[in-house]
């Protein structure tokens, strides 16, 4: 081969190379569920509110470093949902222990402490929202991922709504599934007695092949309609790869409920 030849090649390579890493950034949405429910007292007299917070904030110190743009959320009702970093933020070079970091967290820290938790549940929408919007802004190759934080009851959503849980079948399973598809990750605080978890521990390699929309609607044998609904949350979550956590009120967390270091979920970013 000649030198010119060779020349090319390794060049040819080294751009493939840089479009590849440039194509592999990781672009993540976070959604807190800022709603009237998430008033309800956990044991310790602490609020569901107060304290997803701080799992919130906890998942954000697990994507800095891992995630290059994230846009962090908060959601009620019908046009309630707000991005407290006013879109996408670029985190790149960002730690949880870095200048960087430790100022967007705690800027963040800052802007939840006026987050009241008021109002009704438009989960669907603010899913599929931020499904749309994470696919108008990533750029091509990258990794899709998205996280909420939330005690689920869907009950206001005006385009990806209905009764529960068959808005989750109808709405989000197609949005979630969609080319590229969401990494989905959930954290759900809830008491419920009946929640079918047939799926939340596998991982998507263990699904491959399945129908998405027969195995999240699958998941319908719970007691109750809530029930069913947390269980087609985790069933989604699994199926697009993602992990879920079923915290209850009564579930001492200050250690085993900090994804991605206790639970090996949510270190996906």
């Amino acid at each position: 081969m000649s030198k010119i030849a060779t020349l090319s090649a390794i060049l040819t390579g080294g751009l493939l190379m840089a479009a590849t890493s440039a194509q592999a950034e990781t672009w993540a949405t976070s959604i807190f569920d800022k709603t009237g429910s998430m008033q309800s007292l956990r044991s310790n007299g602490e609020s569901r509110c107060e304290f997803g917070k701080r799992k919130l904030i906890d998942n954000l110190k697990i994507a800095l470093g891992k995630a290059d743009y994230i846009n962090v959320k908060t959601f009620a009702g019908p046009n309630a949902l707000t991005s407290l970093t006013s879109g996408f933020k670029n985190i790149q070079g960002y730690t949880p222990t870095n200048t960087q970091g430790q100022n967007f967290l705690n800027q963040i820290e800052s802007q939840l402490a006026q987050v009241s938790c008021t109002g009704s549940t438009a989960l669907g929408d603010a899913i599929c929202l931020s499904a749309d919007e994470l696919r108008n802004n990533a750029s091509a190759g990258s990794k899709l991922r998205m996280l909420t934080i939330t005690d689920a009851g869907e009950n206001s959503s005006v385009t990806c709504g209905g009764p529960i849980p068959g808005y989750i079948s109808t709405h989000i399973v197609p949005k979630i599934f969609a080319s590229p598809m969401i990494q989905y990750n959930t954290a759900i605080l809830y008491n419920g007695g009946n929640v079918n978890r047939a799926y939340a521990t596998q991982r998507i390699a263990d699904l491959e092949g399945l129908d998405p929309l027969k195995m999240v609607s699958g998941r319908s044998q719970a007691a109750n309609a809530r029930d069913q609904e947390v269980s087609q949350l985790l069933s989604l979550s699994a199926m697009s790869g993602g992990k879920s956590i079923v915290i209850s009120d009564t579930r001492n967390c200050d250690t085993g409920c900090n994804p991605g270091d206790d639970d090996d979920w949510g270190g996906e970013w």
